[in-house]
């Protein structure tokens, strides 16, 4: 913020700091153009650490460098930046004043030092003019100036013109109006002549007060010099004049122009805005005056001196600030070139730059920032706001956003230096979809400033169904139906199903109502492990964690053979066997691979009367079992054999009417042994 510390009638010398500036007073001179210096100044600035800028500003004779026009570049010498290096130094002209046959130039260097440090560095030649007095002329300017990185600090600068009248025999007072980008408190002093050059370190009588007024009545006229050191606590600047002390004309009627207003302005600029404004001096005796600047603000114009009419001056001063603006001093002085014509101090307006209100980051997210805010979550986001001007602002409005958000403190916040308020959210599903809102902060001046962000609410998908199935034999079918719900879907949010690593004998299908069916049937060949993954997502699914449903699905063969026995078998003995020979055959087939049959008899072989059971067990690749069982019934279908002893015929025993016979018992015979042979009728051995 611009900071003025004195006004009196007459404003000598302008200072402004720019932000990381360090201003050092630079008198220069160059061997080839000796004792055509005027004065100068040097000012610097850390953009970044060990970076530093460097901005000269010096004032020649102007006839001794062949009347350079404006804009056109003159060699002065080599500057030094205090480690050993150099830059050629070339200024470019920017304002001229032919009265006093001088003029001012400007160049910017740049320089990256290999370390932090502190470094001295400047312009240093022979000679002031010659007809300085108090011993100083042709005098060696040394002016120079400490640059101490890694603390991007900012110096005062000087806008001061070279050559600044006073009167002789009068009280003068001069004010020195400084000001600080960083707002470091400031104080001035005279330069010691070991740091400067001079013999004589200031004019007798002159006194210099710390706030930078400067209370003179010189008794002698002539040239005198003037070198005062400014610090900030931190660095130094030196800015090095020259007071010009005009004689009284005696018995002269003649009277100097005076500028209109009589007190020079203070004007409020905007970066970006083009801002203009006459300059206007009038001679009361009627002469034709004419007006000359110093240093113009960087990008800034001003006209050719125009007489509109007799006895007025005119020049038109136009700026357009550029972003980085800050506030400036422009200094004019007049005359009419006749005795005693020439304009007392300098006539120095002041260009308040005022901001628009800038955002700090943090803790205010840049503008365009994108938020994505989970339903139910509460978001909150901070806002701060100032004016690198000074002024005060407040946050002025939050547009864009649900009733739901609020702003504590409340918007309008009352204006301070420093504007904040905290935005609060707890979006519900109802909010659900992209919302955008832009928060305006505003100076007491009335620039606002803006900045616009976007908000995706969205509620997480949720998995509703159980565990899917974890394994499936070949050959049988697979079906499994994935359920989800969100909380936007009455709000127009949609759901979508996604796979990966499904194998592909298993179908997809998003059934498009918040469910998604896989299904399908495997074969032998698709044996294995299958690492699935099934995910659902919304519209915004980027908004919001991923979703998703992973299990490892098993296709093994768990399944038994089919298999298939003979039915129950019933046979006739073979003849002359008690036992029949019996062939059989069962059947199977496996799941997947080869099937083996295993029976508890063989076939082909004599099955013995009565009933065996054969149980049938098939087998496959994997151990998979399965058993049946039939009857095989063998019946003896043979009739025993009987054996009687042959027909005997004999005599009746004596004296009877009978004969006792002995005969053998019967016998017999069975194809499966004989349980007995008995004798059923006739008479008994």
């Amino acid at each position: 913020m611009f900071k003025q510390l004195n006004t009196t009638s007459q404003v000598a010398i302008a200072i402004i700091a720019k932000p990381f500036l360090f201003l050092v007073l630079l008198l220069m001179s160059f061997n080839v153009s000796a004792t055509h210096f005027r004065a100068g100044t040097i000012s610097w600035t850390e953009t970044s650490t060990r970076v530093v800028r460097f901005d000269v500003v010096q004032s020649w004779r102007w006839s001794a460098f062949g009347n350079p026009a404006l804009g056109t570049n003159v060699t002065i010498g080599a500057f030094s930046f205090g480690d050993g290096s150099s830059a050629t130094l070339s200024l470019s002209v920017t304002a001229i004043n032919t009265a006093e046959d001088y003029f001012v130039g400007t160049r910017t260097l740049t320089k990256t030092y290999a370390a932090n440090g502190t470094f001295t560095a400047g312009f240093s030649d022979c000679c002031r003019i010659s007809t300085l007095r108090d011993g100083n002329n042709d005098r060696s300017e040394l002016n120079l100036v400490t640059v101490k990185t890694n603390t991007l600090n900012s110096s005062p600068t000087v806008n001061s013109l070279p050559i600044i009248p006073f009167q002789v025999n009068a009280a003068n007072t001069v004010a020195i109006p400084v000001s600080d980008a960083n707002g470091h408190p400031f104080t001035f002093s005279v330069t010691p002549i070991s740091q400067s050059g001079l013999v004589t370190a200031k004019p007798l009588g002159l006194s210099l007060s710390s706030s930078g007024v400067i209370t003179w009545s010189p008794t002698i006229s002539g040239l005198y010099a003037l070198s005062v050191t400014i610090s900030d606590g931190i660095g130094t600047s030196v800015v090095d004049l020259i007071l010009n002390v005009s004689a009284n004309c005696n018995g002269c009627n003649n009277q100097p122009p005076d500028f209109q207003p009589s007190v020079a302005p203070t004007y409020f600029v905007t970066p970006g805005v083009p801002f203009q404004t006459t300059i206007t001096a009038i001679d009361p005796d009627g002469n034709n005056p004419s007006i000359f600047s110093g240093t113009l603000p960087a990008g800034s114009t001003l006209s050719a001196n125009v007489n509109p009419s007799t006895g007025i001056a005119t020049r038109i001063f136009s700026w357009t600030p550029p972003a980085n603006a800050t506030d400036a001093f422009v200094c004019f002085t007049t005359t009419d070139g006749l005795p005693n014509g020439q304009y007392i101090g300098q006539y120095c307006m002041t260009l308040i730059v005022q901001n628009a209100p800038v955002f700090n980051s943090p803790p205010t997210p840049d503008d365009g920032t994108a938020f994505c805010v989970l339903t139910n979550d509460t978001f909150n986001m901070t806002i701060e706001a100032v004016s690198v001007s000074g002024e005060n602002v407040f946050i002025a409005s939050l547009i864009g956003l649900p009733s739901g958000a609020t702003a504590l403190p409340n918007l309008p916040t009352t204006p301070s230096t420093l504007a904040s308020t905290n935005i609060s959210w707890a979006p519900t599903p109802a909010d659900w979809g992209p919302h955008s809102a832009t928060v305006t902060a505003t100076t007491a001046s009335g620039l606002s400033s803006s900045r616009s962000y976007n908000f995706l609410i969205n509620s997480t998908p949720v998995f509703t169904n159980p565990a899917p199935p974890s394994s499936v034999s070949p050959n049988f079918s697979y079906s499994f139906t994935f359920m989800a719900t969100d909380a936007d879907v009455p709000f127009g949010d949609e759901l979508t199903y996604l796979t990966h690593g499904l194998p592909s004998w298993l179908n997809f299908v998003d059934n498009g109502d918040g469910t998604a069916t896989i299904s399908g049937t495997p074969t032998c060949a698709d044996i294995g492990e299958y690492d699935i993954e099934i995910s659902v997502e919304d519209i915004w699914h980027h908004c919001g964690p991923h979703v998703e449903q992973t299990f490892t699905l098993t296709v093994a063969n768990a399944t038994a053979p089919m298999l298939t026995c003979p039915d129950n078998i019933i046979v006739s003995n073979d003849t002359n066997e008690c036992s029949a020979l019996v062939s059989f055959m069962a059947t199977a087939t496996a799941n997947c691979g080869d099937v083996v049959i295993n029976y508890s008899s063989t076939s082909g072989l004599p099955f013995n009367v009565g009933t065996t059971t054969v149980v049938v067990t098939a087998g496959d690749e994997d151990g998979n079992t399965i058993s049946c069982s039939f009857d095989i019934t063998v019946t003896d279908a043979e009739i025993p054999l009987a054996y009687c002893p042959n027909p005997i015929t004999v005599d009746n025993d004596p004296g009877e009417c009978s004969a006792v016979v002995t005969f053998a018992s019967p016998m017999g015979y069975d194809n499966c042994g004989i349980a007995s042979a008995v004798q059923i009728s006739g008479i008994s051995s």
